[in-house]
């Protein structure tokens, strides 16, 4: 369980993942970027209770932006971090309940 909770960071909700989640049952995550598909769809099913149909993972790349501190006379290029997403599609019949 303790490496359950390790492998899934966040629970994404967005309009669009909401939109997935209604017409076809699938939920997304954000996990951690050494976890495989076994790894997620072990933690979904430990965490959550259900039962997961397949698991489909995308490497976010961390954006370029500009910061400008105080003081300085160029913007100084920061990368963000990556971030690892999972798709992660249940079997007909269960569900996440979602605040």
């Amino acid at each position: 369980m303790e490496r359950a909770k390790n492998v899934l960071k966040t629970f994404r909700l967005t309009e669009k993942t909401s939109l997935l989640s209604s017409a076809f049952n699938c939920y997304t995550f954000e996990v951690d970027l050494a976890a495989s598909k076994r790894q997620i769809a072990a933690a979904v099913r430990d965490v959550f209770g259900v039962r997961p149909l397949s698991v489909r993972t995308i490497l976010q790349k961390g954006k370029l932006k500009r910061h400008r501190s105080v003081g300085e006379k160029r913007p100084m290029p920061i990368r963000r971090p990556n971030f690892r997403k999972a798709f992660v599609t249940l079997v007909a019949g269960d569900k996440i309940e979602v605040l």
